[in-house]
């Protein structure tokens, strides 16, 4: 399936043959960065990556030859319509604003699910992970990366029960980055810390495995923890 910038991308064609799809790479891509003093249009730039075969530059970049020059560091976008085609529509956007890490939010509830869940079910505050869902995701990436020219990270949720489950079908699906929140159980869902440290333990060495990016709940500790000594248990594990 080729994508053409004024034609929308097409579900049906995402899901066809969908149980035949692989994901074409494991792990995490960074952008390649260009040598110092690269010059874009008018300008040098020190800090600058490879750039994009198709995007939509800034507003202002009308007055500057409307040039796009891609920064260095990773661009993350968060989507959370609960409904997968949305999703994938939305992604497409973010890629031509020069998003290359796309965060897919997870639906309520899911983390106290203890076990996987099937087909494509509509969400609430974020998408219901399945492995139809990732796999139909995974593959809308790989042809939006192909329409914009960089790898685009597809990044999802391990954190709750059934932790150890979802990183080996993370892992089998070819998502790039996931956060992994132990503590993040036991301070705010109510899940037995023993059970959620231990699941942590495992579905973190299956992340390494696989070279997924691994986001942890220091930051969310962090954000509201008065005592620095109350993140340690996270970064233990």
């Amino acid at each position: 399936m080729t994508l053409k910038p004024n034609e929308k991308l097409r579900v049906e064609e995402i899901l066809k043959d969908l149980e035949h799809y692989r994901p074409r790479r494991r792990g995490w891509s960074w952008r390649k960065a260009l040598p110092k003093a690269t010059k874009v249009g008018h300008f040098e730039y020190d800090q600058i990556s490879e750039p994009l075969k198709n995007s939509v530059p800034l507003p202002a970049a009308h007055y500057f030859g409307n040039i796009d020059p891609q920064p260095d560091p990773v661009i993350t976008s968060e989507i959370a319509s609960g409904r997968f085609e949305d999703d994938i529509r939305r992604m497409r956007m973010a890629a031509w604003h020069g998003a290359d890490h796309i965060m897919v939010i997870r639906t309520l509830g899911q983390s106290h699910m203890d076990g996987l869940i099937e087909g494509t079910p509509e969400g609430i505050g974020g998408i219901p992970i399945t492995r139809k869902q990732l796999r139909a995701t995974r593959k809308a990436l790989d042809i939006i990366e192909d329409e914009v020219g960089r790898p685009i990270n597809f990044h999802s949720y391990v954190s709750g029960v059934a932790g150890p489950e979802i990183a080996v079908l993370f892992a089998e699906e070819g998502v790039n980055g996931a956060h992994q929140d132990p503590q993040y159980n036991v301070l705010y869902r109510g899940i037995n810390p023993i059970r959620s440290f231990v699941d942590a333990a495992v579905a973190k060495r299956i992340m390494a495995w696989a070279n997924i990016l691994q986001i942890d709940g220091a930051h969310n500790a962090n954000a509201s923890a008065k005592m620095a000594w109350k993140v340690m248990p996270e970064l233990l594990v």
